[in-house]
């Protein structure tokens, strides 16, 4: 199942579902031994209104589970169930009649478990989907030798090309991840580049940038600059208290050797930065409790003022709206004065927190999207 932003419902892009997609089919290619032995069934819940308006069968009047207060329930309109695995290869149509228990029944079949809540009537109407399967002419060797398979690369690419021919918010996918480096390396310094400043600015990221994408992958979204790289992001977790302890359990081992915390006081940039990484329990702030979430946004310069700043926030509201999730805040360097304008605009506020030091505290609801 999708996430809501995933899932090509109106308030979407298109894209994000079909990335969702690429990427379940892409872990399954990727590896020939799982590829042998994996049927990915695409089944969609409902026709959207586009692929037509012919009413579905219903059982006689009377037919046992097949009638709820006097109404039929009926197969549903039909919608569109695409069967990927090496004894579906090449683009064969299954023409039976099929409805939303056939997978059930397809597993049904292949267990040995039956399903008691398919009733007589519906197994009789729609098939279990092996009609499908040609398991005798297993056609295809899948991917072959190791890494990603040439054809399903090129497949890709074209398709990246197709989806993102001009800049779009997308979801973050692990292809993404040497360019979310490179941007938050560009724009941590005040919201300038810190390489000038810091001999290893790759501590930015590990902060502020790969725990996040590592721990809550859902949660980020990038602008795809229209060739399939990211140009910026906006990422960040739903819960706070959570994700420090995560941070800690599950982040914190993979990167603390890189970056050992220095035993006295900071005598340069990158040892004052350091210990942010050791103690993530500075992110849980009383004054922000009702603010749960947090987030980091950043654009390369090149693509700032151009309104997809605002683009990428509203994206990473609604996933947190979707959620169920109130409110949402942030901390930001105060002078950075471009930024603070920035998020003036899209109806943040400051937050009172004694001794903050050298950032202020933002907060905002989800809500209220039509302000952005």
């Amino acid at each position: 199942m999708p996430t809501s932003y995933q899932s090509a419902h109106p308030d979407y892009l298109p894209a994000a579902g079909a990335d969702f997609v690429a990427s379940k089919i892409e872990a399954i290619a990727s590896n020939p031994k799982v590829w042998r032995k994996t049927a990915f069934i695409l089944n969609y819940d409902d026709n959207d209104g586009l692929f037509d308006h012919v009413a579905p069968p219903t059982a006689p009047a009377g037919t046992k589970d097949e009638y709820i207060q006097g109404l039929p329930i009926g197969g549903g309109f039909r919608g569109p169930a695409i069967i990927i695995s090496p004894w579906t290869m090449g683009g064969w149509v299954a023409s039976e009649a099929f409805d939303h228990t056939s997978a059930l029944q397809f597993l049904d079949r292949f267990t040995g478990v039956e399903e008691p809540n398919v009733s007589d009537w519906r197994r009789e109407t729609f098939s279990d989907f092996t009609t499908a399967f040609r398991f005798r002419d297993a056609r295809g060797p899948g991917p072959s030798g190791p890494g990603p398979n040439p054809l399903w690369e090129r497949s890709r690419k074209a398709q990246d090309a197709r989806m993102t021919s001009t800049p779009a918010i997308r979801p973050y996918r692990s292809q993404d991840r040497e360019a979310l480096d490179d941007i938050c390396i560009r724009t941590a310094h005040n919201g300038q580049d810190s390489r000038p400043v810091y001999a290893d600015p790759g501590i930015f990221p590990v902060i502020f940038a790969a725990p996040y994408v590592h721990l809550e992958p859902e949660l980020a979204f990038v602008l795809d600059d229209g060739q399939g790289r990211a140009a910026g992001y906006v990422l960040g977790t739903a819960d706070t208290p959570r994700f420090v302890e995560a941070f800690r359990a599950k982040w914190l081992p993979l990167v603390a050797d890189r970056y050992p915390e220095p035993a006295g006081p900071p005598d340069t940039p990158d040892e004052a930065m350091i210990p942010l990484l050791h103690h993530p329990e500075r992110m849980i702030v009383p004054e922000v409790a009702a603010y749960p979430a947090h987030l980091h946004i950043d654009l390369l310069p090149a693509w700032q003022g151009r309104g997809h700043g605002r683009a990428l926030m509203r994206t990473f509201l609604r996933a947190l709206h979707d959620q169920g999730v109130a409110a949402v805040h942030l901390s930001m360097v105060t002078a950075n004065t471009p930024a603070r304008a920035f998020y003036d605009r899209l109806g943040f506020h400051a937050i009172e927190v004694p001794d903050p030091g050298p950032v202020t505290y933002l907060g905002r609801t989800t809500a209220e999207l039509e302000m952005l």
